[in-house]
């Protein structure tokens, strides 16, 4: 899966050691490599597996923590609204099923402002 996402944000203290901010935008994911797994393959047979791209929204909390005028470590929770329509193809067969996948994506990281 490829979960490119684009999101505008507000940062509440841009110029303080602890920049909280909270931030808006869209995900498109695209999935690739599905594979129906062994267990499914031994209940029903031989089967093709596909999902379909997905179009959401998404919103994230976080909070910037400068540690020196350029070097910040950020903490950073994003919530992606993510739907995909998964087919399995068995022959002349096709069963479709909707999944909401929306996961809640935290992360952590260094950064650096020029």
């Amino acid at each position: 899966m490829l979960p490119p996402t684009l999101t505008v944000q507000y940062h509440f203290n841009p110029d303080g050691k602890f920049r909280p901010y909270l931030g808006a935008g869209v995900n498109y994911s695209v999935f690739y490599g599905v594979d129906a797994t062994q267990t499914l393959v031994d209940a029903i047979g031989p089967v093709d597996v596909s999902a379909d791209s997905s179009l959401g929204w998404a919103v994230q909390g976080g909070i910037d923590y400068a540690i020196d005028k350029h070097w910040f470590v950020n903490v950073d929770l994003k919530y992606v609204s993510l739907d995909t329509r998964v087919t399995l193809h068995q022959g002349a067969t096709r069963n479709s099923v909707n999944v909401d996948l929306d996961p809640l994506i935290v992360g952590v990281g260094v950064g650096y402002r020029f």
